[in-house]
């Protein structure tokens, strides 16, 4: 787990001890080798708990992106925008095709240089070479990592820097206003 969690195998130890001490898991084998802990029910409670507070934090970024994407989608349909090529396959991208789907915007296209060969949603996913044979209105970075402005500067064909787009992005997470 220390390594797992990239801290310290005395800090897990001091953890583990804390969470023990607490009451939310009792160990097991006393040998340090294998060592097993076992939940108790104040364990259970509290991982229950968390685990319902995720879900419930997962679906509200879910709903809030499903609305402001589309919200986004919206206003590039009313700028005559029809074909898009996303670029990056991500959790970030299947939100963003789920909301697409509710305009009459259409994905023609999906390139990651990591993926290709796999599937988005029945589509293939190519290369970034693969531009050059496709007709779209504007290449949206769906991953949160990509800087749109290098990218467009550096590592596209100048007819296509002219035609990225991106979702205003903070951290890993994105904001519409």
């Amino acid at each position: 787990l220390a390594e797992h969690l990239d801290i310290s195998l005395g800090l897990a130890n001091t953890c583990f001890r804390k969470l023990s001490t607490a009451g939310y898991f009792k160990p097991g084998s006393a040998v340090k080798s294998d060592a097993k802990y076992k939940l108790t029910r104040k364990g259970s409670r509290e991982k229950a708990r968390l685990t319902y507070e995720y879900i419930l934090l997962s679906y509200s970024l879910f709903k809030d992106a499903k609305e402001k994407l589309t919200g986004f989608f919206t206003e590039l349909e009313a700028g005559r925008i029809r074909r898009l090529v996303f670029l990056g396959v991500n959790d970030f991208a299947e939100i963003a095709y789920l909301s697409l789907r509710k305009t009459s915007l259409k994905m023609v296209a999906v390139v990651d240089e990591d993926k290709i060969g796999q599937r988005f949603f029945g589509i293939p996913v190519d290369g970034i070479a693969a531009l050059r044979n496709l007709s779209f209105d504007r290449l949206l970075i769906t991953d949160p990592k990509i800087d749109c402005e290098s990218f467009s500067r550096g590592m596209l064909p100048e007819e296509f820097a002219q035609r990225v787009i991106t979702v205003p992005f903070h951290g890993d997470r994105f904001t519409l206003k």
